[in-house]
């Protein structure tokens, strides 16, 4: 038994196949050696994000804001509470996040005082205790004995950080100008909420006074912070600078987390790859628009960040970082047998704050964290003792989340085994989607296809992690614990449905460990291999290794590209009397990568026995990347035969004059003062109104009687109840819309009077209504602004 690099876990080369441990490189290093990628990636960061709108002065305020007030605390705490300091390459994930996870608590505090910008003033302290006590000052740079993360490791990070940020500058930021994002309903819907959060505490739904926020808000807390901190405006705040130190510190996270579990350096950068780029194999053809294959990455739902696009959801992009932070911390606890105070604080405050961060996490640790236990229970016939203690702290989380911050309501998820699989890319772009809803006889053999082609898919990419358990590391509880999460994110894609797609993001949050725990079995069975191969051997990986992996990839990736080239184009659709050639296509394409996989690991076995397995593994990784690959080139492409240029903005669906008048609001107007609007539909259809209309209250920072009501918990239960899409439920409180719109529509002393006693103090007025009547508005309330098609009244 000996011990692995830089103190972490005990490794057994010949029980576990772990490798063997090295002697930490302590030898001198140029600091610009290892500060150089960064450095390089700083530059044309700066330069995409002020090409497409972030001002120059915006981009200067809100790098010093991250830099000193986020990572910098985050990253001595997290030294601190683990009384370890490695090298500042491998600390700075986790450390931001523990950064992002004292902001918010202290933006919690400063807001309850009504002082939001005093929410500095916990990092400050952070900096000066720190610098001002002598023991504590150690952590301001790594042990002398700490391993240096090698140059490699530090430029691949660096690479898959910029090739992510580039994806999100192509793909977000030139296609999605001001007006352009905003017709689409998440994005104000998201604004509004940063705006509330700028003002209240705690928050409700401002487009609908009244109705509780039961949602996961915390990562807009976080940008309401950063506005009153750096005074950047919330909108470019959402729609460019939020998201970059969040993707751009994801990956050295991932392979810190990799790291840890593995005891190796090689495989966090590809860990960190995989987390961004693998996707479930698609041996199809099929490209949009013709086919509902999401951005071309695939029919097969394997919760892919570029097929969600991290940087347009909020919630997930800020989780992600501090759900990576919460399993090391885990990890660490889980591996220990001492007491380790700062561990369990920070566990306390990783599980504080993902809790109303985004809602999938917890009760996925919490399915590790049971697995952990009853694999320890039935193996070792004994309780693991940091396991059970750790999900005493989980546990209040999740019902903290379940009961105060969302009420208790089940937000539109409804239990549906295997009936949300239909209405993704598979079922959807073949119309075997129709055969599940029942309009094409036969829903049993289309369910059964889709659900097979899923799980097969599934296997070939992750089937690495099986590999940790046939080598006999389910005594290590840190494997089990990312095998529980992956297993509890399957689970909820399969079992659960929600109108909104929502029960996609549990295998979007599983995904980072589920990678973790597939290239943590690839680097055993390298190890293992080595060992059979020549078990005198010792030291750092091998070019053998990387040799033998590279080739399986790179083979595994053109097999894939030329079953893709052979396929059609389009994809196969269902007949009422045909659907048999819809299932030979589709199952046909996925036994020729099965196929593919066992002629490639034949040849390996013939050609150096006991390198199958690896071969295998790493050939099935490279499959999964083809896609991604094809798409980012597509995006790419095209961005560069405009030269770069952002996309003209749409022509807004909002009326004319919307940003003066909410500005005009914004800035003479109380935050607790109630707004009143005739504008309710985001777009009629038929005799249907679309309520997702959300860009007053987005750009007024004002709480409206009645604007929409989409998004709420009342839609989100009445749409299960009723079957009807949630964007079309109408408005239920029919008395409350009556005398709001009587207010517009027929003014007069007493419609003015009741709405008055409803809170109203201002209008908003849509001038594109043709029933409103301004002339008989302007005898009883006063104008006091007017822009386009917009106008503002004081009553």
């Amino acid at each position: 038994m000996t011990t692995s690099l830089a103190g972490d876990i005990p490794v057994q080369a010949d029980r576990a196949g772990h490798g063997e441990p090295t002697a930490p490189d302590v030898r001198p290093r140029p600091r610009l050696a290892a500060w150089l990628p960064v450095l390089l990636l700083g530059p044309p960061t700066a330069y995409a994000l002020h090409r497409y709108g972030a001002p120059a002065a915006d981009l200067a305020v809100f790098a010093a804001y991250v830099l000193g007030l986020i990572a910098a605390p985050g990253v001595l705490l997290w030294r601190a509470a683990r009384r370890q300091a490695r090298s500042l390459a491998e600390d700075a994930g986790p450390g931001l996040a523990l950064g992002y996870v004292l902001e918010v608590a202290a933006y919690f505090a400063a807001r309850a005082l009504g002082q939001p910008r005093a929410v500095v003033l916990a990092p400050l302290a952070v900096l000066v205790l720190f610098a001002a006590v002598r023991p504590l000052r150690r952590y301001w740079r790594a042990e002398a004995g700490a391993q240096r993360a090698p140059l490699g490791w530090i430029w691949a990070n660096t690479g898959i950080a910029a090739a992510v940020l580039l994806w999100s500058a192509v793909y977000f930021m030139r296609t999605r100008g001001v007006d352009y994002a905003f017709n689409d309903a998440d994005l104000p819907f998201q604004l509004a909420l940063v705006g509330e959060l700028r003002h209240h505490l705690p928050p409700q739904v401002p487009w609908l006074q009244g109705e509780p926020l039961s949602y996961h808000w915390f990562s807009y807390a976080d940008m309401a912070a950063a506005s009153w901190v750096t005074g950047v405006d919330p909108q470019t705040l959402l729609l460019r600078l939020s998201f970059v130190p969040l993707l751009g510190g994801l990956p050295f996270a991932v392979s810190a987390l990799t790291r840890q579990v593995t005891g190796r350096w090689w495989p966090g950068p590809l860990a960190a790859l995989l987390t961004f780029a693998g996707v479930a194999p698609y041996p199809y053809g099929w490209r949009p628009p013709e086919t509902y294959v999401a951005n071309g990455l695939g029919p097969v739902e394997d919760g892919v960040v570029l097929r969600f696009g991290l940087f347009s959801s909020p919630t997930q992009t800020f989780a992600a970082l501090i759900g990576v932070g919460l399993v090391m911390v885990l990890v660490d606890l889980l591996r220990s047998t001492g007491r380790r105070r700062g561990h369990w604080l920070l566990l306390c405050a990783f599980v504080a704050v993902i809790c109303g961060a985004k809602a999938t996490y917890l009760p996925l640790v919490m399915c590790g964290l049971l697995l952990v236990t009853g694999v320890t229970l039935i193996g070792q016939r004994r309780w693991h003792r940091p396991a059970l203690a750790a999900m005493a702290v989980v546990l209040p989380g999740i019902l903290f989340a379940q009961f105060v911050l969302f009420g208790g309501v089940s937000q539109g998820m409804v239990i549906d085994p295997l009936g949300g699989l239909s209405r993704y890319g598979l079922g959807a772009s073949t119309g075997l989607g129709a055969l599940r809803m029942g309009t094409v006889p036969a829903t049993g053999w289309s369910l059964a296809v889709i659900t097979a082609v899923t799980l097969l898919a599934w296997v070939m990419m992750w089937g690495g992690a099986a590999a940790t358990w046939v080598r006999g590391r389910w005594r290590d509880p840190a494997h089990v614990l990312l095998t529980g999460i992956g297993v509890a994110g399957f689970g909820a894609v399969l079992l659960i449905n929600h109108y909104g797609f929502s029960q996609t993001w549990f295998l979007v949050a599983a995904r980072p460990f589920l990678v973790v725990a597939a290239v943590s079995g690839l680097a055993l069975l390298t190890d293992a291999a080595r060992q059979r191969r020549d078990p005198g051997a010792a030291g750092p990986w091998t070019r053998r290794v990387g040799l033998v992996v590279t080739v399986a990839m790179v083979s595994g990736a053109a097999g894939a590209a030329v079953i893709r080239e052979l396929g059609r184009d389009t994809a196969p659709t269902v007949a009422v009397d045909g659907r048999g050639p819809v299932l030979v296509e589709v199952v046909s394409a996925n036994l020729w990568l099965v196929g593919l996989v066992a002629a490639l690991t034949a040849i390996a076995w013939y050609a150096a026995r006991g390198w199958a397995a690896v071969f295998a593994v790493a050939v099935m990784l490279g499959i999964s990347v083809v896609p991604s690959t094809v798409v980012v080139s597509d995006h790419v492409r095209a961005a560069a035969g405009a030269r770069w240029a952002p996309e003209p903005d749409q022509v807004p669906s909002w009326p004319a004059g919307t940003r003066e008048s909410a500005a005009w609001i914004r800035g003479h107007t109380d935050p607790d003062d109630l707004v009143a609007t005739n504008a309710h539909c985001r777009k009629f259809a038929a005799r249907s109104c679309d309520n997702l209309h959300f860009w007053f209250a987005a750009f007024a920072e004002r709480r409206f009687l009645v604007e929409g009501w989409g998004y709420t918990p009342t839609v989100n239960r009445l749409q299960v109840e009723t079957g009807m899409s949630g964007n079309l439920v109408p408005y239920w409180d029919a008395g409350r819309l009556a005398v709001n719109d009587a207010a517009f529509h027929r003014p007069g002393p007493d419609t003015l009077r009741r709405l008055r006693g409803l809170g109203v103090r201002w209008l908003m007025v849509d001038r594109r209504d043709g029933a409103v009547r301004e002339d008989l508005l302007a005898r009883y309330a006063t104008l006091r602004f007017g822009r386009g098609e917009t106008a503002v009244y004081e009553l």
